[in-house]
């Protein structure tokens, strides 16, 4: 483990936003972690703070379908994928032979057959190709989009449909975000990222100053709670839990249990509540309800707790 903390070190200044920076982040999907991260920005926002809120949740970005708001496509993302020189073409195989994702048939004394949906443009066959017959081409897996809630700004990652390398979605979406920064007098950033621990959420993770782990009292909440926790004690990240629909009452035990085992704190605590529940449906978020109730009282407070943690 320490192997890997000196790695993520060496490269995790690549990921730094420059300015306070929280993820919002849970192994298993429908905890409510977009819900916290709206609601999260909303509160800064009514602090008087300037935020960005970035949805790297590229397979499935849902954060401005919550709030109800249009997005424009600020870029598109593009990849490489070969383009053959068949006149230059000595039908020899390499190219396939080294395609990591078999998206290079070959058959001998056959020109190559492209399959472009499964490119993730690596590059491979054309590093590898003896005569130069592989020239540079491209294709749009995706796309980031911005738009604005009140005055939030809210930037969205998209992986196209059918693609299925979300990697160079979620760093062109950070690298946006950087864009965006060095322009805007932002206070704070706050990024949902995917569900799970796996590698997509890792580089939404990276450069984060605070994470806040959402769950539930449930066997699948316990049971991801346990890989993102010990993910982010790998990337050596100041957390913490909120432990959602917290009067669920049968695994609460186990999710404390889990907090004693990384020694980390439950932040909040919020429960099953009508209010938080027709304010997603109208797409407004909760800490803006002029309703008051036990569950966006516990939301506002998770917001004044989080506020002292990055500005004291």
């Amino acid at each position: 483990m320490d192997a890997s903390r000196e790695l993520i070190k060496l490269v995790e200044g690549d990921y730094k936003l420059g300015i306070p920076t929280i993820s919002v982040t849970g192994g298993k999907g429908g905890t409510g972690k977009s819900t916290i991260a709206i609601n999260l920005a909303s509160y800064f926002y009514s602090r008087g703070k300037k935020v960005l809120l970035i949805d790297a949740d590229v397979d499935a970005p849902n954060v401005a379908i919550l709030l109800g708001i249009p997005q424009e496509i600020i870029r598109d993302i593009n990849v490489f994928i070969p383009k053959f020189q068949l006149d230059k073409c000595i039908k020899c195989g390499l190219c396939a032979n080294v395609c990591r994702e078999h998206a290079i048939l070959f058959a001998p004394n056959k020109y190559p057959i492209f399959f472009i949906d499964l490119c993730t443009g690596c590059k491979a066959c054309k590093i590898i190709c003896p005569v130069n017959a592989i020239d540079d081409d491209k294709k749009t897996i995706g796309w980031v989009k911005k738009g604005k809630y009140n005055g939030i700004d809210v930037l969205s990652g998209e992986l196209k449909a059918r693609e299925h390398e979300p990697e160079p979605v979620i760093m062109a979406t950070k690298e946006i975000a950087k864009e965006l920064i060095k322009t805007n007098d932002y206070d704070i950033v706050i990024i949902d990222t995917s569900p799970g621990s796996h590698i997509n959420v890792l580089k939404s993770l990276l450069g984060s100053d605070l994470a806040l782990a959402v769950t539930e009292p449930t066997p699948f909440g316990v049971h991801d709670l346990n890989l993102i926790l010990k993910l982010l004690r790998i990337l050596d990240i100041e957390s913490y839990v909120v432990l959602n629909r917290s009067d669920l009452a049968e695994y609460q035990q186990e999710v404390r249990n889990l907090c004693r085992k990384y020694d980390v704190e439950i932040i909040s605590e919020i429960p099953l509540d009508d209010v938080i529940l027709k304010s997603y449906v109208n797409q407004i978020p909760a800490v803006l309800s002029k309703e008051r109730s036990s569950g966006t009282d516990a939301l506002l407070k998770l917001g004044k707790k989080v506020e002292e943690l990055i500005f004291g």
